[in-house]
């Protein structure tokens, strides 16, 4: 039970961080798109899963890898700029009258095109379970993924409770949330032309 425990505790390092998937969830859970909310985890559930075999098995190899010349981060910083971005534009086009929606394809997205994300599995992830056992592995694994699925929670039921009470702030949180995922969009800017 030791790397259940474990897992969940640096599970939350890795989920309690607001960023582009926290942004996003806490605006559609305002609109009250909440089966959106629910496919919106999933996905980014899929994608840890994705993270835990990935790097369960090909941690050395993935750290280093070029294609064509360029580092694989590189390419995820492209492609995680474009996520946010696209994720900010349907925050901010979201109206009455034009709905967008958000599902397992935008929570997978988010999290599988995120530098922060490739970094901590193959930084944290993998310094914790080298010494572990097969069995270990799987539990420290599933509290990763158990401390997600609850933040992700707790958080979206935070702010359905908080927008019901002041109906003001739906709107800014609204903004807020795109404004966070724009900041974002520049921080992995900024990133890439650090890392070229």
């Amino acid at each position: 039970m030791y790397p259940f425990i474990l897992g969940f505790l640096i599970g939350l390092t890795f989920t309690m961080p607001i960023g582009p998937a926290s942004a996003t969830m806490i605006s559609y859970t305002l609109q009250n798109k909440y089966v959106q909310i629910i496919k919106f985890i999933i996905g980014i559930l899929i994608s840890n899963v994705f993270f835990v075999v990935l790097f369960g098995l090909l941690s050395k190899q993935i750290i280093g890898l070029k294609i064509f010349g360029i580092y694989f981060i590189q390419y995820l910083y492209v492609l995680g700029t474009i996520v946010i971005l696209w994720l900010a534009y349907k925050i901010l086009t979201n109206t009455k009258t034009n709905e967008t929606s958000i599902g397992l394809k935008e929570g997978f997205l988010i999290s599988i095109t995120s530098p922060f994300d490739w970094g901590w599995w193959a930084t944290i992830y993998t310094t914790q379970i080298i010494s572990l056992t097969t069995t270990n592995k799987i539990l420290f694994a599933t509290g990763i993924i158990t401390a997600t699925f609850v933040w992700l929670s707790l958080l979206s039921f935070s702010a359905k409770l908080l927008g019901q009470k002041i109906s003001v702030l739906k709107d800014i949180i609204k903004y807020t949330s795109a404004m966070f995922l724009l900041i974002f969009a520049c921080w992995m800017i900024y990133g890439l032309v650090i890392v070229l």
